[in-house]
């Protein structure tokens, strides 16, 4: 039996879009571990997948972090990266998540990066 709380939250609900999936894509901002790429081509891979995200998913969301990975050459290197996430429906991420990670791998090459991170549902 629903408690009151849930009595009183569910009607409100009703009607509205559950978007509980979640994906990620991490935009780096250096090369070969220690070259800094320049600002304006971070800008643009930044305004690139907010856009792709924005139009697979209807919205997106970016905030920066200090990431870190361990490089066979430069051991553990730390660098700002720029994080753009959407949510979205079950729907939506079974249609989109090939366009995702072929944006990650476009990233990847672009950049001259060894690897670029995607996380889904994480």
């Amino acid at each position: 039996m629903p408690d009151e709380k849930t009595a009183v939250i569910e009607p409100e609900l009703a009607g509205l879009l559950s978007l509980d999936h979640h994906v990620r894509l991490y935009i780096p901002t250096t090369s070969n571990g220690t070259s800094k790429l320049d600002d304006s081509e971070i800008e643009s891979w930044t305004a690139k997948v907010v856009d792709v995200f924005s139009s697979l998913f209807g919205g997106a969301t970016r905030h920066d972090a200090i990431g870190a990975w361990r490089s066979p050459v430069h051991g553990i290197v730390s660098e700002k990266v720029i994080i753009v996430e959407a949510y979205g429906t079950k729907e939506q991420m079974e249609e989109s998540l090939g366009s995702v990670i072929s944006l990650g791998r476009e990233m990847r090459s672009v950049l001259g990066q060894e690897i670029v991170s995607m996380e889904y549902d994480g």
